[in-house]
């Protein structure tokens, strides 16, 4: 079984964290450290509170804690680090408790990078923003229309037109 764990515990693909109830790191993989831009024995027995974002902080503390109470098995959520040079960068958290490790009680953290798919939701909200902007401004009359005719969009313009709410045109057949 041990042969097992080591397997997981040293895959490269996601950060793996032990972590006593204090928050301190017992012990990390190499993808955990690589990611945070730290060596293995300079992340080992730093609480993980010090490298997650101050906004991230009392989120990440509060469910921890609920974890440790019993109150819940495991929880998931997107957090922020800050790396060793100070970057920035999202991460999805896994955590659930674990075993003893050397007499100690033990929470696991499984840490993926999201940063580049963080990014790119951003991009992309930004860019809707600015086309329902275009889509709701202009003058020119604009809808999206299935095929058979059910409106499912509508502009200003239409609705200045029409003397009606968007509620009252979308979903109706031309």
């Amino acid at each position: 079984m041990e042969i097992i764990f080591d397997q997981i515990f040293n895959n490269p693909i996601i950060g793996i964290a032990l972590v006593n109830h204090d928050g301190g790191m017992i012990k990390v993989n190499s993808a955990f450290s690589d990611l945070l831009g730290y060596t293995n024995d300079e992340v080992t027995g730093l609480n993980f509170l010090k490298i997650t974002h101050p906004e991230d902080v009392a989120s990440d503390w509060e469910h921890f804690e609920k974890l440790k109470n019993g109150e819940i098995n495991q929880y998931r959520l997107d957090k922020r680090y800050i790396t060793k040079n100070g970057k920035e960068i999202w991460a999805e958290l896994s955590v659930f408790m674990g075993e003893e490790v050397e007499g100690q009680e033990t929470v696991i953290f499984f840490v993926k990078d999201i940063s580049e798919a963080k990014q790119l939701q951003d991009e992309l909200k930004e860019h809707q923003t600015k086309f329902q902007g275009i889509f709701d401004n202009t003058f020119q009359f604009i809808g999206l229309m299935k095929t058979d005719g059910t409106l499912l969009e509508v502009n200003k313009a239409i609705t200045r037109f029409c003397g009606k709410t968007k509620e009252e045109i979308v979903g109706k057949k031309l």
